[in-house]
């Protein structure tokens, strides 16, 4: 199927607003569902003295849960089985307050712990709720089909009373959550598929309907009932372990169940450039199945074929009704040229005659719409030093005033960002501020421009799959306070709206068109202000501007009645950009906000036990990191475990109880690459060890080579295959550039004369870890 142009065409001909649902939790403020019990956390089951001590995987390993989750026998030593629900809801979600009625079936013991006014009769029990930040309510069984007969507890749901009428009458969606994403273009679902990391593979494992937490993943027959509902464009993000079998039986229930007026949007997983998730580092792995060797960009490449088989499923479940569907591959937003690896896999058509290049297949071409994420990063620093200053001079004005007591106390903590916020403001704009540019606006602005070429030399539309503030704290960041404060104050600033209408208006100018806003609703925290509202009935500058470009751009009632766009076939593109934006840096994922740790305050006894503190999280040790142990973004700590000194220290402190069976290996020589100042840096190993790893720095090639290695397809498999090595097993780490760390060179100390042995001692490699693979 040729691409088709056009295909988020309003009734201006022009962009449209879309969101990302934000992912379901047990501590979600978007409340999308009537059934409480939808949100709810997976069981955690308890022993006498030890919270937690059975996980819902533990569970579903003894065969101790039906096919919808629920608890079929209690667990040989455990004493109570838990789930909960509105979980740490700030008090500004007053819409959640007020009275539930828990329903269920089956034979056992079921008590409610975190409301008040608790009534209990047989399959009911009421209570009221009044939302707390610190607070939850717990679902606790001690006992399920006690007579052993079958009739096991079931069926739970848990609607607020004032729902109930409509919940019965089959209502599926809570109607506040229905107003906020109405006029919406298009609602992507990735978070709400659980699709990072995601292990589904066979379509008689997908979520169900009648499952117990849609937590895990919602299915795909409610987000189709919320499209309907809603006239809203579903953007669907299949698995990426899904089997053929798998993304025919989903297409086709889409195809047959969407209102004909609609379209379904079909991406294939998300971010597989991203390594942070097992899409990534599993597509490295069948890239080397795939294609039997290894490309450097292997991973790529095997996204663009995965994702061309996938469109392929989709012509088929789709012949002869090209209008109702839409195909979706994305890229690296900051890495220019990566997407050549996707868009042609030169590799994968190689393989067969019959394999097209995967751009010939799609429709759109995504890319993501952040900015400000240095704030929280390489800049963090400065942003304390305005936050210091600008207390500072909140209380010269307090004093100033002649203030005293609580007006002084007031009068400060209404103004300690003024100032702060004033040169955020010229920094997220054009990094004036620092002198550095890297995540404002201006550098957006031209990535924008870049990708622009790639989707018009494509012949694709060019869509944002994620967008808006990414002004958070990272690494040891994440914990300081007073960033935090800070960040939460400006991401809902009207300094903020300011910077997303600039952001809206760069997007229109460089021919984009879909804008996906992450999320819609989401509390913030030290992890993020991701939610454009922070809970159903708020007001933030920035969704004002969002709703003005929604009216602006508004979408048609009836998207099937857009005139017909010409269709490109066999499009062969020019060359996208003749001038490739230097340096490119990566672009952070959106750090999720991790499970609070529920903590019960009971009504009736039994009382449950407090669940102990979380532990705080060990630094990996060196080997485990390369070896690539699963942590996320672990940043600046990082640069501390490669250091000469803490790694010395680190290696030592991790491999002490191996110390005899490692004597013997040889130090591990990890092999560093880099594209210059502010660019990439990959290592990999070259061989085992269990001492701190010694790194060679691989000089680079002169500028002109560089750019046009970036730009010319036909040596983007050498480029990769420079930029990216890899070595047997062994994984990569990926950064970029700030910060400096010295190491040790690979070079034998008998090869090189004295000065250049202290030279090659003391050189340092200047990064900031971004993510490991």
């Amino acid at each position: 199927m040729g691409t088709a142009s056009g295909v988020f065409a309003t009734t201006t001909g022009e962009p449209g607003l879309g969101y990302g649902l934000n992912g379901i939790s047990d501590w979600t403020t978007q409340q999308p569902f009537l059934d409480v019990m939808k949100t709810a956390r997976p069981w955690t089951g308890h022993e006498d003295g030890q919270w937690g001590a059975m996980s819902y995987e533990d569970m579903q390993a003894l065969g101790l849960l039906d096919v919808n989750g629920y608890l079929t026998a209690m667990p040989d030593g455990i004493t109570r089985v838990e789930t909960f629900v509105l979980t740490e809801i700030t008090e500004e979600a007053t819409y959640t307050a007020g009275r539930y009625r828990l329903t269920y079936d089956g034979e056992g013991e079921v008590q409610v712990f975190g409301g008040t006014n608790v009534v209990a009769q047989d399959g009911e029990i009421w209570f009221d709720y009044t939302p707390s930040s610190e607070g939850l309510v717990a679902i606790s069984i001690s006992s399920t089909d006690p007579n052993g007969t079958g009739d096991y507890l079931r069926d739970f749901s848990l609607v607020k009373e004032e729902h109930i009428d409509a919940y019965d009458a089959g209502q599926m969606f809570n109607p506040l959550f229905i107003a906020n994403i109405e006029n919406a273009h298009a609602l992507r679902f990735m978070d709400w598929m659980d699709t990072n990391n995601s292990d589904l593979t066979e379509w008689a494992d997908r979520p169900d309907v009648g499952d117990f937490t849609y937590a895990n993943g919602v299915p795909v027959e409610v987000m189709v009932a919320l499209a309907n509902e809603t006239g809203t464009e579903p953007w669907f993000n299949i698995p990426h372990n899904a089997d053929d079998d798998y993304i025919r039986e989903f297409a086709s229930y889409v195809a047959e169940n969407l209102d004909p007026d609609l379209r379904a949007h079909y991406e294939f997983s998300n971010e597989v450039w991203n390594f942070m998730f097992d899409q990534a580092r599993d597509s490295a792995l069948d890239a080397q199945e795939r294609f039997g060797t290894d490309l450097g960009d292997g991973w790529m490449q095997e996204y663009g074929a995965r994702s061309a088989e996938m469109a392929s499923i989709l012509d088929e479940v789709y012949a002869g009704r090209d209008g109702d569907y839409v195909k979706v591959i994305a890229t690296h937003t900051a890495w220019p040229g990566l997407e050549q690896s996707a868009l042609e896999a030169p590799a994968y058509q190689a393989l067969s005659v019959d394999n097209v290049a995967p751009y010939t297949l799609f429709d759109t071409y995504a890319v993501t719409g952040y900015f400000g994420g240095t704030l929280g990063g390489s800049k963090a620093e400065d942003v304390l030093d305005w936050i210091a200053e600008s207390r500072a001079l909140a209380e010269q004005d307090a004093d100033a005033l002649g203030l005293t007591g609580q007006a002084r106390a007031d009068y400060i903590a209404s103004h300690q960002f003024d100032h702060a916020t004033d040169l955020a403001l010229q920094e997220l704009r054009d990094g004036s501020v620092t002198g550095d540019p890297e995540g404002s606006l201006q550098e957006l602005d031209a990535l924008f421009a870049y990708h622009s070429q790639v989707a018009d030399s494509y012949g694709l539309d060019m869509v944002i799959y994620e967008g808006g503030t990414h002004i958070v704290g990272l690494g040891e960041y994440t914990s300081n306070q007073d960033l935090t404060a800070f960040f939460v104050h400006l991401n809902y600033s009207e300094e903020m709206g300011l910077l997303y209408e600039e952001l809206l208006d760069s997007w229109v100018e460089n021919g984009g068109t879909l804008f996906n806003a992450f999320v819609d609703v989401a509390r913030p925290s030290q992890f993020g202000s991701w939610g454009t509202l922070r809970h159903l009935e708020d007001s933030t500058p920035r969704d004002d501007v969002l709703d003005t470009f929604q009216d602006t751009y508004p979408r048609l009632d009836l998207v099937g009645e857009q005139p017909d766009d010409p269709v490109v076939d066999d499009l062969d593109p020019v060359d996208p950009v003749q001038d490739p934006l230097p340096e490119p840096e990566p672009d952070p994922e959106p750090t999720p906000d991790p499970e609070p740790t529920p903590d019960p305050d009971p009504v009736t006894d039994p009382e449950p036990e407090t669940p102990p503190e979380e532990p705080e999280e060990e630094v990996p040790n060196v080997r485990g990191i390369f070896h690539g142990s699963g942590v996320g973004l672990w940043r600046d700590r990082l640069l501390g475990l490669l250091s000469s000194d803490e790694g010395n220290q680190t290696s030592n402190r991790t491999t002490s109880d191996q110390a005899e069976s490692s004597a013997d290996e040889e130090t591990p020589t990890v092999e560093a690459t880099s594209s210059g100042s502010g660019g990439f840096l990959s290592l990999r190993f070259l061989s085992g060890g269990a001492s701190r790893p010694r790194v060679r720095e691989v000089e680079q090639e002169p500028e002109a080579a560089q750019e046009t290695k970036t730009t010319s397809p036909q040596n983007a498999e050498q480029e990769q295959a420079t930029a990216f090595p890899r070595s047997g097993i062994f994984s990569h780490l990926m950064f970029k550039g700030t910060g400096a760390a010295s190491f040790d060179t690979t070079a034998d100390e008998d090869e090189q004369d004295a000065d250049d042995q202290q030279s090659a001692r003391s050189s340092k490699l200047e990064f900031e870890v971004f993510s490991f693979f």
